[in-house]
């Protein structure tokens, strides 16, 4: 009877284990299906991530091409300042808009106009539409 009885309780022990691992491999499949899931999602939120990053890198460029062509601008209506000054600096003004008022007025106005016609044009070019072609300086532009 005692054999029996270690028999009927060796069965109930190991039905017992075989219960609970089922139930943990149960357990298991669940949190493995959870994880492949999540890494689907990590995947393609990881994809995006790198397309994202590979826009941003193509409008760093571009932003470095305007700031390079802007500064070009810059230089170049700096020159052009030191130039005018020049050539101011070797003419007695009070003088010429004494003698020739409209003369000297008309030049002015026209220097003006040219002056804010290629900072339009340069802005333009290069802020709006960096593929249009344009000629630079003023004595290039047909009013």
């Amino acid at each position: 009877m005692a054999l029996i009885g270690v028999a009927v309780g060796a069965i109930g022990l190991a039905y017992w284990q075989y219960t609970v691992m089922k139930s943990d491999l149960e357990t298991s499949r669940a949190n493995v299906a959870k994880l492949e899931v999540a890494k689907l999602v990590q995947d393609d939120t990881i994809a995006s991530q790198l397309e994202a990053l590979a826009k941003w890198e193509v409008s760093f460029t571009k932003l470095q091409e305007t700031a390079m062509e802007l500064q070009e601008v810059r230089l170049n209506a700096t020159s052009e300042s030191r130039r005018l000054n020049d050539i101011f600096a070797k003419h007695d003004m009070e003088a010429l808009s004494a003698s020739k008022p409209d003369t000297l007025e008309r030049l002015i106005n026209r220097g003006s106009n040219n002056v804010f016609r290629m900072f339009e044009r340069e802005t333009a070019r290069t802020v709006h539409n960096p593929d249009r072609n344009t000629a630079t300086g003023p004595d290039t532009d047909t009013p």
